[in-house]
């Protein structure tokens, strides 16, 4: 079940070469085929060799391989056709992400439940066995933290990213009283980390106290398909995503720069749409819209809580610029969050130009948990 290093080396050997074999035995003389073979004897003889032998067999063995391609053709060897493998392997996968589909990850919950974001949560009491714990982590992105504080200071400064495949890390920078300081790298977003533990720039602590005891979990990963929209016009109803370029929100101020944001398509060009607050619907062409997507929100089914095209802070109210009824231009296109009571979306900054479309969003791959298959 468990072999050594040397062993290892020498069975991966024997598979190039049997694949150099395979491959070239059109190009190969009868003499150097049986030479080839013998090769493979050799190999399969020191496999219980001392590293420093096999490794000696193993560059002796490319050296004469190399030698056997017919003149006018690039001398190759058995180890050089397995790297040419895996660049073209590399380049498939490169081609894929580019053109046909890409990983993206949930950043917020402004899709909320279709879809989850990163967040935190404290916890009371001991943290899960190693057991428990892995498995949440793979079920539902879930890390647990426990962080405390080195000295007696403050906080004074946090930054986000780096930003990891499946994970997102923030870097808190602890200033002393004294004023030393301490960078620590925790596996959450900033957001999440205020929301769910309170940890802001300034927020003071004494030597020992427990800063952060809880988890954090990651946004659902999805899969978006970046070739249907060359071939077909987009879908009222689906979960899409777009780049920020050129938006910006009502005040003028620019938004981040070509930022990917994730949100569902709810009127396309030609569709005249309207928020209705009395009943919290989104309507389209004077009545509230069917896709099946949209009419969740709509009919405020489970957690869904319906649109709202006003906002309030309790005091007063204000209706956002762009929920107000009017008729989306060609090429142009609204995208509005489920979670309609937070969300930063086409109520705020207005229409999605058709050049800032990458694609639907076809599937949640991790984690495995919640939202895992097909997004609706």
């Amino acid at each position: 079940m468990f072999k050594s290093k040397s062993r290892k080396k020498v069975d991966l050997t024997r598979k190039a070469l049997r694949k150099f074999i395979n491959y070239k035995r059109d190009l190969l003389k009868p003499e150097q085929l049986e030479e080839l073979e013998k090769m493979d004897v050799e190999l399969r003889d020191a496999r219980g060799s001392e590293a420093a032998t096999v490794d000696a067999l193993i560059k002796d063995i490319d050296v004469r391989s190399s030698k056997m391609m017919p003149k006018g053709l690039p001398k190759s060897t058995f180890l050089s056709e397995n790297v040419e493998v895996f660049f073209v392997v590399i380049a498939v996968m490169i081609g894929i992400r580019a053109f046909i589909v890409q990983p993206f990850k949930i950043p917020t919950n402004s899709m909320y439940p279709t879809l989850n974001g990163m967040l935190a949560h404290a916890v009371e009491g001991d943290e899960p066995n190693a057991v428990s714990r892995g498995f949440q982590r793979v079920w539902n992105g879930r890390n647990y933290i426990e962080i405390t504080a080195p000295f007696s200071g403050s906080i004074s400064n946090i930054t986000d990213g780096p930003y990891l495949h499946l994970f997102t890390a923030t870097k808190l920078t602890m200033v002393s009283n004294s004023g030393e300081q301490k960078v620590i790298t925790v596996n959450s977003s900033a957001k999440a980390l205020e929301d769910g533990f309170g940890l802001t720039v300034g927020k003071t602590f004494s030597e020992g106290d427990l800063l952060v005891f809880g988890y954090s979990q990651a946004g659902d990963q999805v899969l978006v398909d970046k070739m249907s929209y060359h071939f077909r016009q987009p879908d009222r109803g689906e979960v899409f995503v777009f780049v920020t370029k050129g938006l910006k929100i009502d005040t003028g101020n620019p938004m981040v720069d070509q930022q990917h944001y994730i949100k569902r398509l709810v009127a396309v060009p030609g569709d005249q749409y309207a928020i209705n607050d009395q009943t919290n619907r989104l309507e389209i062409n004077g009545a509230p819209a069917t896709e099946f997507g949209i009419n969740r929100v709509n009919e405020a089914q489970g957690d869904y809580m319906g649109y709202v095209g006003t906002i309030s802070d309790g005091r007063q109210s204000a209706q956002l610029p762009y929920a107000q009824s009017r008729a989306v231009p060609d090429d142009r296109y609204v995208a509005m969050g489920d979670n309609s009571r937070n969300s930063l979306d086409s109520r705020f900054w207005g229409y999605v130009p058709e050049e800032n479309l990458v694609g639907p969003a076809l599937f949640v791959y991790f984690p495995f948990g919640n939202h895992f298959g097909l997004i609706k």
